[in-house]
């Protein structure tokens, strides 16, 4: 009896189960099922082997043939329906269905299939592939897709503790909205980096599919080689053979032994010379048979003891009675009797002794045949044992050949550091891509609330971040660049009504009292410097929208201006400062900015241009003053060392000019 296939259901709503039974037991426990003899031992249980059967299409795994049987009662721990098994198979055989066994309560035998109705391969659906792909990519550590495939370089960024936003909140601490349009450049140039690592990535990826693939192709293949060679892949063929050279060596004996009698009969020259005359012989036969009627008379006795029988010899060489016989008298009737038995016995023993060396001489020939044919048969067989034996130790090697450069291959893919490790270098490129992107999202948040304190330009759209974001909404890094692309269209409206001008401040004037005190205080040795705060008015800046400070030049007003000489000091601009947006929108801004230093500070009236101070300790600070704030904190601070290079006194300068260059939008 041989495999029978029966259809198995626990729901109406899902498709039928196929089960195998190759014990002829177990398929009549099965039929009795059926036939409704066996009521309570009904329900299948057995060993779930995860993947597809050819018989059982419709399921990504099916029970082992040999380890079903039915039940009546089972522990809950391996109930489950058909479902959800094929939902769970990653687990089967671990916290799920422990050791694989699986014995669902509600299953029931439907039928018995009929037999050659098993059912071909079809092809995977799309939980079955994406099954097999988390199963094959879970182990890289790489972030995984719904599907089960490695994902972009861009997604799951919620997971990353760099890109959370109290961590990219920790870092925009440490800018300042002073350099966002160099932010901005950096974040044009992270982008571009990050497009080039997201395309190398892909690249990786698609490479990591096909290389993880065609090793599981390789495991795949070589677990099936496994129950080949124990189905006998290696020594079938010799075992084979060896049956084969065994039975050709048996025939080869029995020949032999049959062509051995033929030639010990026809050793014998008494047994060629018959079958070589047989009327000769059957002439004897038929002599003798003569001879005997004529044993009841006293002169056949006479001849014989005298020899006279010889004179009948002659009868030997031909086919006529010898002459002259006496008349015999056997039987009722005076007849020729001896003449009778000869002829009578003359001719059948002619018809058997032929026969029987034609078929003496036919058998020696059929014998001899068959004997040199078991011969080369035998040897045939041998030869081709010996081939079996060799192939087999042939296809050994080539597979321990392959298997060596299988396992090359995986070592080269999965040991640290080998080049074909494209999993080490993903998760390298992803490293890298989650500290740049943390960086450039860091200074697009930065930008973000630049674009009204800095660049006076109006704007509400944050930049996208990555802990809210969903994967099912895109790409992450194609939504930044889209942020991108809109702010930087923002800033070349911007840049296109940006003026700069420069704004001339004479200390002495804007804070008087203040000039007057730091220049006594000098004199009567109660200051090292001369420190004066003063206000810059508002309206100096003509209504600038986004007044960003691009430097500054300070210079003395000196009674006797020596070109020899120069001052060295600093400029401090406000702390709390405003910023006035395109729609005239005030800010308060607080700008913690270290003071800018002059190392050379000249008198005005010197042609020589003086130096441009503060473009980077300055930059894209507000020049305007809170002066609803304290003065200390709302106004611009001057201080000039108490003597210049050759000595003379701060005290003796009639005043001081500072020069704010600032840009903005022309209102």
């Amino acid at each position: 009896m041989g495999s029978v296939l029966f259809s198995v259901s626990d729901s109406k709503d899902s498709p039928p189960f196929i089960i195998r039974l190759d014990d002829p037991a177990v398929i009549e426990q099965a039929r009795a099922i059926l036939r409704g003899e066996e009521t309570a031992k009904v329900r299948v249980q057995g060993t779930v082997i995860t993947r597809q059967a050819p018989y059982n299409p419709a399921w990504s795994f099916h029970l082992d043939p040999g380890s079903i049987s039915f039940f009546e009662l089972a522990a809950e721990v391996c109930d489950a329906s058909t479902q959800h098994v094929q939902e769970n198979l990653d687990r089967v055989g671990h916290d799920f269905l422990p050791e694989g066994r699986w014995c669902p309560w509600s299953s029931r035998l439907v039928s018995e299939l009929p037999a050659g109705s098993a059912c071909g391969f079809q092809r995977p659906n799309k939980e079955q592939t994406s099954r097999v792909a988390r199963e094959l990519f879970a182990a890289f550590g790489l972030n995984m897709s719904p599907a089960g495939w490695v994902a972009g370089i861009d997604s799951a960024l919620n997971s990353e503790a760099d890109l959370l936003t109290g961590a990219l909140q920790a870092r925009t601490a440490t800018m300042s909205e002073r350099w966002a349009d160099v932010y901005v450049q950096d974040i044009r140039g992270a982008l571009a980096s990050m497009e080039s690592d997201l395309r190398y990535f892909d690249d990786l990826n698609y490479r990591l599919a096909n290389q993880s693939i065609d090793i599981y192709a390789q495991d795949e293949a070589l677990r099936i080689h496994n129950e080949e060679i124990a189905a006998g892949w290696y020594t079938v063929a010799a075992e084979i053979a060896q049956f084969e050279q065994t039975a050709a060596a048996t025939q080869k004996t029995g020949s032999d032994v049959v062509k051995g009698i033929y030639d010990g009969l026809f050793a014998n020259p008494d047994v060629v010379k018959a079958f070589r005359d047989p009327q000769q012989v059957a002439n004897l036969r038929a002599t003798t048979a003569a001879v005997m009627t004529y044993s009841p008379y006293s002169k056949l006795h006479d001849d014989f003891k005298t020899a006279g029988f010889l004179k009948w010899s002659n009868a030997l060489n031909g086919n006529t009675v010898p002459t002259p016989l006496p008349v015999g008298h056997v039987g009722p009737d005076p007849m020729e009797t001896p003449a009778l038995v000869f002829t009578m016995t003359q001719q059948s023993a002619l018809c058997e002794i032929a026969w029987a060396a034609v078929n003496s001489r036919s058998g020696q020939a059929g014998a001899t045949a068959n004997a040199d044919a078991c011969s080369n048969l035998a040897s045939a067989k041998s030869r081709e044992l010996q081939w079996a034996q060799a192939d087999s130790n042939f296809r050994q090697e080539r597979s321990a050949v392959q298997l060596q450069v299988r396992e090359l291959r995986r070592q080269a893919v999965e040991q640290p550091g080998a080049p074909l490790n494209i999993t080490e270098k993903c998760r390298t490129l992803r490293r890298r891509f989650v500290d740049q992107l943390a960086e450039a999202v860091a200074r697009a948040m930065v930008v973000d609330t630049a674009m009204a304190s800095v660049f006076g330009l109006p704007w509400n759209e944050a930049p996208p971040l990555p802990e809210t974001w969903n994967d099912s909404a895109g790409s992450y890094l194609a939504a930044l660049q889209r942020w991108f692309v809109r702010l930087d269209v923002q800033l070349a409206r911007g840049q296109q009504q940006e003026v700069a001008q420069v704004v001339a401040v004479s200390i002495k004037q804007a804070a008087p009292t203040a000039f007057a005190k730091a220049v006594k205080d000098l004199k009567t040795n109660t200051a090292k410097t001369l420190s004066v705060r003063f206000p810059i008015a508002e309206t100096l800046f003509g209504g600038l929208r986004g007044a960003r400070i691009r430097g500054a030049f300070v210079s003395t007003i000196e009674k006797t201006p020596d070109a020899s000489d120069s001052w060295q000091g600093v400029l401090s601009a406000p702390v709390t400062a405003v910023s006035i947006d395109a729609s005239g929108r005030r800010q308060q801004i607080a700008q913690r900015l270290p003071p800018a230093d002059a190392g050379r500070i000249q008198a005005r009236s010197i042609l020589k241009t003086p130096d441009l101070v503060g473009a980077a300790a300055l930059r894209n600070a507000s020049p305007i003053g809170d002066m609803t704030q304290a003065a200390a904190d709302s106004q611009w601070l001057i201080e000039i060392g108490g003597k210049s290079l050759l000595g003379r006194s701060a005290a003796d300068l009639t005043d001081i000019v500072v020069e704010i260059v600032v840009g903005g939008l022309n209102r």
